[in-house]
């Protein structure tokens, strides 16, 4: 599994949100209006920041290093097993964070460390929020 931590969005037109973390505060005051800057952390690896729009090109992670933005090795894990997107928000609402698998062995999110494991339906967008595990 690995996790996603301080996920923050910029709401166009209103007030950015509260960030515990100076680093991301800093992220967040450099991002672009409507920006989700956001974390992940991967067993073994430094946790890695990203700063996206809606439209901007996805964030893969999976085994192939030429690839993949963020690189995991087990054998359950695709090549290409997972794209973090930014999808723009209807209306008010703002951008949001979301996974989609794009594996042949499945992906799952569970919200918080004690909530329940969902599986992803492939290719459909899978809501990802501040500590959320994707496994």
């Amino acid at each position: 599994p690995f996790f996603f931590g301080h996920l923050t969005a910029g709401a166009s037109g209103g007030a950015m949100p509260a960030v515990p973390d100076g680093d991301d505060s800093e992220a967040m005051a450099n991002a672009p209006l409507g920006a989700i800057v956001f974390t992940v952390a991967a067993p073994g690896e430094p946790p890695k920041r990203f700063v996206k729009l809606p439209g901007d090109d996805p964030v893969v992670v999976g085994r192939d290093p030429k690839k993949c933005d963020i690189l995991l090795e087990s054998s359950g894990i695709s090549a290409q097993h997972m794209e973090l997107v930014v999808l723009a928000g209807d209306g008010a609402e703002p951008p949001r964070l979301v996974a989609r698998d794009t594996s042949t062995n499945g992906t799952g999110v569970r919200h918080g460390p004690k909530g329940p494991l969902r599986r992803l339906e492939r290719g459909a967008p899978g809501s990802v929020q501040d500590g959320s595990q994707v496994c």
